[in-house]
């Protein structure tokens, strides 16, 4: 079954995850060791551009808005064979607001399938509907305690994506939207759980 997160901002949407994770994880083995895991967990955030969207809780990473730049800048988005995808995302809502494939492909199966550490992100999907940009991205696995700054970087490239379609006329009324995370494996490693649970006071175990 899949489970459905919601908040207003990135900060809130990630300590409900972390506290519903350590209430209703399940523990799994993995590779490196034993999780806590929700399988199929979305992450949805009203407002991703509201204040605040690092969460003092989280691990503070100074530099969390470079992740949205390094994601633009990632070969298989910026020039995946001579295809700039944000361009492509902009160009096919532009010719068609109501497009259902405004899609940016990270996941490179011949590649990907061969790696250890493979990336965790697998396709963003951009989507205009009642007059507002949205975002949905797919994650194949993400480490719990470590993705606020993945809900806070990802926007960026909703960001990029709505500056260049609100030069137009017809998006003149266009907003920024919702952004959802989708994890196929929402999962937290055994040596933050202890921490987890004293920072958000939630002692199920």
């Amino acid at each position: 079954m899949a489970i459905v997160i919601e908040a207003d901002t990135c900060a809130a949407v990630w300590e409900k995850s972390i506290s519903y994770l350590l209430k209703h994880g399940e523990y799994v083995p993995s590779i490196h060791g034993p999780v806590l895991e929700c399988s199929n967990t979305a992450l949805s955030i009203i407002n991703p551009w509201n204040e605040p969207r690092i969460s003092p809780l989280s691990p503070l990473f100074s530099k969390a808005e470079s992740f949205g730049s390094s994601l633009r800048n990632h070969p298989r988005i910026a020039n995946w064979d001579g295809i700039d995808q944000i361009d492509y995302v902009i160009q096919t809502l532009r010719d068609d607001p109501l497009s259902r494939r405004a899609v940016v492909s990270v996941w490179n199966p011949p590649q990907d399938r061969l790696l250890e550490n493979a990336q965790g992100v697998i396709s963003l999907i951009f989507l205009i509907r009642g007059d507002r940009l949205h975002l949905t991205s797919i994650f194949r696995t993400t480490d719990a305690w470590m993705c606020n700054w993945t809900l806070t970087g990802v926007p960026e490239l909703q960001r990029i994506v709505y500056n260049k379609l609100h030069e137009l006329t017809i998006f003149r009324n266009l907003g920024l939207g919702t952004y959802t995370q989708f994890h196929s494996s929402f999962h937290m490693y055994l040596d933050d759980v202890k921490n987890a649970e004293i920072k958000l006071g939630v002692f199920t175990r």
